[in-house]
């Protein structure tokens, strides 16, 4: 008799998680008022938690790092 096990997705990668403001104002080497200038560009998506945190996927700062995105600051 064979029993079909059903597994739980893999846990996202470390890289999907996702990052604060400061954060990402850190890794880019940017300060707050231009994340927020490149986040209302459409540069960088944000992600809002609840009705006003805002966070951003790890995954895209990575890819803009790695692409060597220009960042205008």
């Amino acid at each position: 008799m064979s029993e079909h096990i059903s597994r739980a997705p893999a846990a996202p990668a470390i890289r999907d998680r996702l990052l604060t403001t400061d954060e990402v104002c850190r890794l880019l080497a940017i300060s707050r008022s231009t994340l927020h200038q490149l986040r209302r560009r459409g540069v960088i998506e944000a992600v809002i938690v609840g009705t006003r945190t805002v966070r951003f996927r790890a995954s895209d700062i990575e890819r803009l790092i790695e692409h060597g995105a220009e960042v205008e600051r």
